[in-house]
């Protein structure tokens, strides 16, 4: 067998070609059928991105009524505080109220317990003023009997006539304007504050006793012997009206201690 060619019909070749142009357009439609795809592809990842933008706008909004939630939840607490303040305030209101109820009910208390004392005071007053003019009587008649002793008393000295006793009528005049000074404090004392002076009537009982004073002897720049009136009668009689008027302060300062303290004992 020897080499044997072939022969091949160019026109059957030409038409079993493939087209060139046919596969690029293949080609390109399978591109863009792939970019298609991945276009869906991210359109559908867009949409999943859009619903999570959807559920962070979500969460910003319950963030925020969070954060206000926390403000009224702050709020809440400081007017609880503030309550609690003022209920604190209103206990000791209270507190203040019921101390004021106690000490307004010891104040009526204490008012009640005085309403006594007084009465008695009213008729104590009234009883020494009925006293009042009984002691008077008795003083002025005192007095009358005084003046007569006085009287026979310089009616003594005259007749002695004695040069050095010539001042004593008018030593025993200035006696008898202390006495009625004496006898007015005693009337003005008893108009301020009327009182009960028992110790008085004694008082005058000694009046006689030393406008008679005794004589004694001394003896004068000559060495004569004289006779002179006691000083001690005298002296008892210039000190007789501040007395009288110590006896008066404190039998007042008695019959006060006296009311005030029966007042104490009855509270």
């Amino acid at each position: 067998m020897g080499n044997t060619v072939e022969t091949v019909d160019t026109d059957t070749v030409n038409k079993d070609t493939v087209d060139t142009d046919t596969v690029e357009e293949i080609g390109k439609m399978d591109n863009l059928e792939a970019e298609v795809v991945n276009l869906e592809v991210h359109m559908d990842k867009m949409d999943i991105l859009e619903v999570h933008l959807d559920k962070m706008d979500i969460l910003e909004v319950h963030m925020d009524k969070m954060v206000n939630l926390a403000a009224k939840t702050d709020n809440l607490v400081a007017e609880t505080v503030n309550l609690e303040v003022h209920m604190d305030k209103m206990v000791n209101l209270a507190d203040n109220l019921v101390a004021e109820t106690v000490n307004l009910e010891l104040h009526m208390d204490k008012m009640g317990t005085m309403e006594l004392p007084m009465d008695t005071m009213d008729n104590l007053e009234v009883h020494m003023g009925k006293m009042d003019k009984a002691e008077m009587a008795k003083t002025e008649a005192e007095m009358a009997k005084t003046e007569a002793e006085m009287a026979k008393t310089e009616h003594f000295m005259t007749m002695q006539n004695v040069p050095m006793l010539e001042g004593l009528s008018e030593r025993l005049g200035n006696m008898e304007t202390q006495v009625s000074s004496w006898i007015s404090a005693f009337e003005q004392q008893q108009q301020v504050h009327p009182s009960i002076n028992k110790e008085y009537p004694q008082r005058m009982e000694e009046l006689p006793e030393l406008a008679n004073a005794p004589i004694s002897t001394h003896l004068n720049s000559n060495g004569d012997a004289m006779p002179v009136a006691s000083p001690h009668g005298f002296w008892h009689l210039e000190n007789a009206n501040r007395h009288q008027q110590t006896m008066i302060s404190n039998n007042n300062n008695n019959n006060t201690n006296n009311v005030r303290n029966m007042a104490i004992k009855k509270s």
